[in-house]
């Protein structure tokens, strides 16, 4: 799909899963979880072991049916096979199928009603791209995944798509009572639209200074730590800092956030970041560059010469093509802060 005029695109035009291949915008996955009750879903519990049942069932051989389900012996179930229809007894034995939960089931209802939230969000803000869905490697504080909630949205900016962004941040934490912590985490997509191609893999040390700007518990988060850039056909090695998807750079190394200022800062690093790396010329805008060096200050603890560092290796980051030959000789003096930031 490829548009060429921003001003003919509406920001609820924007599907989820949609690239425009020449126009700048962001995909946002927010890990989040809520508190409440975990319950048992019956009815989608019972809808899935109904399906499973009958898959088995039309998996098997007309011999195996016969000796398995209606407890023929093996020549007897040969010899009568010619004369059986498979589906008249995989009716009759799914008419008197009964699903009985076996416990550790993924079926389970929590505080998240996940569907009801995204339509809440798409009435709230008119960005039809919004869905929220489930994610395994999400706990709540007392280690439950049941009450995990991703939200993922897409936008172009603009003045009106940055309010939306408080509004749906504001949403999430006041009314739908969604929080975050270590096992949370903030993936910004940004579409591919300088064509930058990694083929080689670059090793975590040589981005590590960017994890001064977020939480500790990301620099040893398993799930973004893996190499500092990775492409879309590593398979496991997706879980990078940077991941090339081809038509898309996911950064998964920053902090979950509901601070709508903070997530707007965060696009704008991952942004000048990417076109660093495409060999463009890019420097952190005063705002934003003085919005990281006071959070690094105060939340992580920094001293100033470590800020000044980091802030210096952010705007002289060298290309993907150079940092795939030779290393980027971060000092000592950038090293990562031991403190949190979240």
């Amino acid at each position: 799909m490829s548009i060429t005029k921003k001003n003919k695109i509406k920001k609820n035009e924007l599907k989820t899963d949609s690239v425009i291949s020449d126009t700048i915008h962001f995909g946002i996955e927010l890990e989040l979880f809520g508190e409440g009750s975990t319950e048992h879903d019956d009815d989608a519990c019972s809808e899935s072991g109904e399906e499973n049942r009958r898959n088995d069932l039309e998996c098997q051989s007309v011999t195996d049916l016969l000796e398995n389900e209606l407890g023929l012996n093996r020549d007897d179930a040969r010899r009568l096979r010619s004369y059986v229809d498979t589906s008249e007894i995989i009716s009759d034995l799914m008419s008197n199928y009964s699903h009985e939960c076996q416990g550790d089931c993924s079926f389970e209802s929590t505080g998240v009603d996940r569907r009801e939230l995204s339509r809440d969000l798409i009435r709230l803000t008119g960005n039809t791209s919004i869905k929220v869905v489930e994610d395994g490697s999400v706990l709540d504080n007392d280690e439950n995944r049941g009450a995990s909630a991703e939200v993922c949205w897409n936008y172009f900016v603009s003045k009106d798509t940055i309010k939306d962004n408080k509004k749906i941040l504001d949403y999430l934490r006041d009314d739908a009572d969604l929080n975050f912590n270590k096992t949370c985490g903030l993936h910004i997509n940004l579409n591919n639209y300088l064509k930058l191609d990694c083929q080689k893999r670059i090793d975590t040390s040589r981005l590590s200074f960017l994890f001064n700007y977020v939480a500790k518990s990301r620099r040893l988060n398993s799930y973004c730590n893996k190499n500092a850039i990775s492409n879309y056909n590593d398979g496991i090695d997706k879980y990078s800092m940077i991941n090339n998807q081809g038509d898309r750079l996911e950064f998964r190394f920053f902090s979950p956030t509901l601070d709508a200022k903070k997530l707007h800062h965060y696009t704008i690093l991952a942004h000048h970041v990417y076109k660093r790396l495409c060999g463009k010329d890019s420097k952190l805008p005063k705002r934003t560059e003085n919005y990281l060096r006071e959070k690094m200050k105060t939340v992580n603890g920094l001293d100033q010469y470590s800020i000044d560092s980091t802030i210096f290796a952010t705007n002289a980051l060298v290309s993907y093509d150079v940092l795939a030959r030779e290393s980027l000789g971060i000092s000592e003096d950038c090293k990562e802060s031991e403190a949190e930031y979240v």
